[in-house]
């Protein structure tokens, strides 16, 4: 029914979402908190490339306790953050943040990847489910299912 297109181009965060293909619905950008929230759309997916999540000088990770770590991503004035949880031999099975639901809402929303097989020669979770978690209770919103992935195709898409 409709077809939602998140980015973040030239310091800027944009949710597009059209519906049948052809009617614009939603086009939001140019805001902080379309910024942030992009952005942090980009670090969650950043589990399908695992390299994205190696330490940098703009991203830090934070032992919490034994199963748990503090994800923390600098850029562009912004400074972003997830708890990540996980399991018993070491993948991520939680991805906790407070996150933009529109421009005045800041919501907790949560990324519970799983099923880790290899794509590839790298071993991501080719599921994960994506919810708010909300005073009425939790809302999913999406389930993905990574059927296939390339790596290493400098090319748009």
């Amino acid at each position: 029914m409709f077809v939602a297109r998140d980015m973040y181009l030239a310091d800027e965060g944009r949710l597009i979402a059209t519906s049948l293909s052809t009617i614009n619905v939603v086009d939001i950008h140019g805001k902080q908190q379309y910024n942030e929230s992009e952005l942090l759309r980009w670090l969650g997916e950043s589990v399908w490339f695992p390299t994205n999540l190696l330490p940098s000088e703009k991203l830090q990770w934070t032992g919490i306790d034994n199963s748990s770590a503090k994800l923390t991503f600098n850029y562009n004035g912004l400074s972003l953050f997830y708890i990540i949880n996980f399991n018993n031999t070491g993948e991520i099975i939680q991805m906790e943040t407070k996150r933009y639901m529109d421009e005045k809402r800041l919501e907790t929303w949560i990324i519970n990847p799983a099923k880790y097989e290899e794509r590839n020669g790298i071993i991501i979770p080719v599921q994960a489910e994506v919810f708010w978690r909300l005073k009425e209770g939790d809302f999913g919103y999406a389930k993905f299912n990574v059927t296939e992935i390339e790596y290493n195709k400098p090319e748009k898409f």
